[in-house]
C-alpha cells in the first residue's frame, strides 16, 4: 500500500489500496491526526452512479454519461464550412437505443453534404442549427422506429429545388421517415416536435408507410427560391401513413416559386379509412391546399389559413371518403370532400375563396358512395367581382361520373350563411346548387333547410335530378345581385332544372329590396326538359317584387300532381316613398307583415315642412297591423295646413 502525499502528481492511476490524506483544517496542522481515505473508495464515488428511488440499480459514471452523445464528442465543428455528416453518423453509432443525441449550437451552423442515417430508436435533442447542401438529398433519413426530433433549432436546406427522378424517394427533404412497405415495414411512433424547418427543398417532414407520427409545434418558412413543375412542394408529405397527427404548427410564406401543400396525405393501404388529425396549425403563405387527403378519418378542426391559390378548382382543404371532419376553420379559400360517406363541415369560416366555397362530389368510380354527410353553420363570402372571375358556387354538391347507379343520398345543408356567391354574372349557377351529372343518376332525400343565401348571382339555390328531398325554411336575399339590365330576369330564388319529383319546397322567403327596376324573376321556378311531378310548393313568400312568386309551368315541362298552396307575392316593395296631404290615409301594405318576418314600419319625412307635423294636433299617426298584410299611416287634425308632405318609408323586423 502506498501513501500519496499532498501536492504530488500522478502520472499512472493508483491502486485500490492505496490511501489519500483528507486535510481537515479543524484539527490543525498536525498531520498525524489527519484522516486517509483508500483510492478504491474514491473511484466508487467517482466511476459509479445510484439514481435516487427503491429499485435503482448502480451504473458506472461513464455508462451514465454516455446516455446523452454530443456530436462536437465526435469532431463535428459547426463552422458552415466543415463538412460534419460523419461525425453525425459516427456520434449516432455509439448512441445506445434510447439515448439522446445532442445538436448544442455551434458557432455557425453544421454543415451536412448527404443523409445522415439513424436506424435505432434515439432521440435527436436539436438546439443549434444544421443545413443541407445537397437539394437532391434527405437530411436526416430515419429507418427505425420511436424516433423523436425535439428542441429549439433549426434545419435549413439549400432553398433550392432539383428533381432527379420520378418516384418519391428521388427529391430531397430534411427528415424522411421511411418505412419500407404496408405490412412489415411501417415505421412507427416519429415524433418532430417544436423545431424550426426553413427552405426544404422539397418537402420539410416526409413520412412514408409510417404509423402514429406527430408533428407538433413546429414552425416551417422558406422553400424552393425558383418556379418548378412536375410535383408540388410540401411542408409535411405523409404517404400510405395512418393515425398521423399534426397540430399547433406555423408556416409563413413558404414556397415563394411554386405551389405547395402544408400537409399532405396519401394512402394506397388497403384501408379506407386512415385517420389522421390536422389542429392548430397557422398557415399563411401561397398555399394551394392546406391539407390534401385522399382517403378518409380525417379530422381538420381550428386551423387558420390566411391565403391561397387564385387558380379555379384549387381546394385549401381537400379530404376523402369516410368519416371526415372539417370543423371551425378559418379559411381563405374552399374545402373539397370527394366521394364522403358520413362527412360533417360545419362551423367554418370561409371567405375570398375562388371557384367553389365548399365542395362535395364524386370525380371517379372510385368513389363509391356520397352519402350521409352535413353541411352546417359555415358561413361563406366570395370574393368581390372585380378581384377574379372565378367565383361560383358557395355550396356545390356534384358529380363528374357518367355511369349510373352513383347517386347521392342524404345529405344535409343547413344553417349556412352565404354572402356574395357566384360573382360571375354571366353565369347561371346557384349560391347552392346540387347537381348530379346526368338523367342516370339521382340526388335522394337531400334537405337543404335554413339557409341565409345574400346578394348571389344568377340563383339563390339550383337543383337538378333532385327526387324525395326538402327545399324549407331558406332565406334568398338579392338574386341576381350582379347582374344589371337584362341579366335580372335570371335572378331567381329557387331554380330546378329537369327531373324534379316529390320534393317539398316550403316556408322559403325570397326578397329584393333593390331599389329602381330591379326586382326578383320568380321566387321558384322550374326551367327545362324534364318532369316536376308530385312535388309540394306551399307558403313560400316573395317580398319587394312584381313578378310571379311561383313559376312552375313553363311549355317544355311534363308538370303533373304537384301541390301549389298558400304561396304569395308582395306587391309593395320594402321601401319607397308616398305623399300625404291633409287629413289623408295611406296604406303601405305587405305579406311579410302577415308571416312575421316584418312587424314595424319606419317612416322618414324629406321635405322641410315635416316639422308642422311633429306633435300637437297635426301629429302623425301609424296605426298597429290591420287586415294582417297592412299598416294604415294617417294624419290628424286637419293635417298639413302647408299643404303636402313627403315620406321615405321602410317596413322593418
Amino acid at each position: 500500500m502506498a501513501k500519496i502525499s499532498a501536492g504530488v502528481e500522478l502520472t499512472t492511476e493508483p491502486a485500490d489500496d492505496d490511501v489519500f490524506p483528507i486535510v481537515d483544517v479543524s484539527e490543525g496542522l498536525d498531520v498525524n491526526k489527519r484522516k486517509k481515505i483508500k483510492y478504491s473508495t474514491v473511484k466508487g464515488y467517482i466511476s459509479n452512479f445510484l439514481q435516487l428511488g427503491t429499485g435503482a440499480v448502480t451504473r458506472t459514471a461513464q455508462d451514465k454519461m454516455r446516455d446523452i452523445v454530443d456530436v462536437k464528442d465526435f469532431g463535428a465543428i459547426g463552422d458552415g464550412s466543415t463538412d460534419d455528416r460523419n461525425a453525425f453518423n459516427n456520434a449516432i453509432s455509439a448512441l445506445a437505443t434510447g439515448g439522446t443525441l445532442n445538436i448544442t449550437p455551434s458557432s455557425l451552423y453544421y454543415k451536412v453534404t448527404d443523409y445522415v442515417t439513424i436506424s435505432k430508436s434515439i432521440n435527436v435533442n436539436l438546439l443549434g442549427e444544421v443545413r443541407s447542401t445537397d437539394s437532391t438529398k434527405n437530411m436526416f433519413l430515419v429507418t427505425a422506429n420511436g424516433v423523436t426530433f425535439d428542441g429549439t433549432g433549426t434545419l435549413s436546406g439549400p432553398g433550392s429545388f432539383q428533381q432527379v427522378g420520378t418516384s418519391a424517394t428521388a427529391y430531397g427533404g430534411l427528415i424522411k421517415f421511411a418505412g419500407t412497405n404496408t405490412t412489415t415495414g411501417v415505421i412507427k411512433n416519429s415524433v418532430v416536435r417544436n423545431i424550426n424547418i426553413v427552405n426544404p427543398p422539397w418537402s420539410g417532414v416526409h413520412f412514408l408507410y409510417a404509423r402514429d407520427s406527430l408533428v407538433s409545434g413546429c414552425h416551417f418558412s422558406g422553400g424552393p427560391d425558383t418556379a418548378y413543375s412536375g410535383t408540388n412542394h410540401f411542408d409535411i408529405l405523409a404517404i400510405d401513413c395512418v393515425d398521423t397527427t399534426i397540430k399547433n404548427n406555423t408556416s409563413k410564406d413558404s414556397a415563394a416559386g411554386g405551389n405547395a401543400v402544408q400537409f399532405f396525405c396519401n394512402t394506397n393501404l388497403s384501408l379506407s379509412y386512415t385517420p389522421c388529425i390536422v389542429s392548430g396549425n397557422i398557415v399563411d403563405g401561397p398555399w394551394e391546399k392546406l391539407i390534401y387527403q385522399n382517403s378518409g378519418g380525417a379530422q381538420v378542426v381550428n386551423n387558420k389559413a390566411y391565403s391561397r391559390d387564385a387558380t379555379p378548382n384549387k381546394h385549401l382543404v381537400q379530404v376523402g371518403t369516410d368519416r371526415s371532419i372539417v370543423s371551425n376553420n378559418t379559411l381563405r379559400g374552399s374545402i373539397a370532400a370527394f366521394g364522403p360517406s358520413g362527412a360533417i363541415i360545419t362551423g367554418n369560416i370561409i371567405y375570398d375563396y375562388t371557384f367553389v366555397g365548399i365542395h362535395l362530389g364524386m370525380k371517379t368510380e372510385a368513389d363509391v358512395t356520397f352519402e350521409k354527410t352535413i353541411i352546417s353553420g359555415n358561413v361563406i363570402k366570395g370574393e368581390a367581382p372585380s378581384v377574379s372571375n372565378h367565383v361560383y358556387e358557395a355550396i356545390r354538391i356534384s358529380s363528374d361520373i357518367v355511369a349510373p347507379g352513383y347517386d347521392i343520398k342524404d345529405v344535409i345543408v343547413k344553417d349556412n350563411i352565404i354572402i356574395d356567391a357566384d360573382t360571375t354574372e354571366s353565369s347561371s349557377l346557384g349560391a347552392i346548387s346540387v347537381s348530379p351529372s346526368n338523367a342516370s343518376q339521382f340526388a335522394k332525400r337531400i334537405k337543404v333547410i335554413d339557409n341565409i343565401i345574400s346578394c348571389c348571382g344568377s340563383y339563390g339555390i339550383s337543383l337538378s335530378y333532385i327526387m324525395d328531398s326538402n327545399i324549407s325554411g331558406n332565406t334568398v336575399h338579392n338574386p341576381g345581385g350582379f347582374a344589371t339590365g337584362s341579366d335580372l330576369t335570371n335572378g331567381w330564388g329557387i331554380f330546378f332544372t329537369s327531373y324534379s319529383v316529390g320534393n317539398i319546397i316550403n316556408g322559403n322567403k325570397f326578397i329584393d329590396d333593390r331599389t329602381g327596376a330591379e326586382h326578383l324573376a320568380s321566387g321558384v321556378v322550374h326551367y327545362g326538359a324534364g318532369t316536376f311531378d308530385n312535388n309540394r310548393i306551399e307558403n313560400n313568400g316573395g317580398y319587394g317584387f312584381t313578378a310571379t312568386v311561383i313559376n312552375v309551368g313553363n311549355p317544355d315541362t311534363s308538370t303533373t300532381r304537384s301541390q301549389l298552396r298558400g304561396n304569395y307575392a308582395a306587391l309593395e316593395p320594402l321601401t319607397g316613398n308616398f305623399t300625404l296631404t291633409a287629413a289623408a290615409t295611406w296604406d303601405i301594405t305587405n305579406p311579410a307583415i302577415d308571416d312575421g318576418t316584418y312587424s314595424k314600419v319606419l317612416l322618414v319625412p324629406t321635405n322641410a315642412s315635416s316639422t308642422i307635423l311633429q306633435g300637437g294636433a297635426n301629429a302623425i299617426y301609424v296605426s298597429s297591423i290591420v287586415d294582417k298584410t297592412k299598416f294604415v299611416v294617417s294624419t290628424a287634425g286637419g293635417g298639413n295646413a302647408a299643404g303636402t308632405e313627403t315620406f321615405f318609408y321602410e317596413i322593418i323586423q
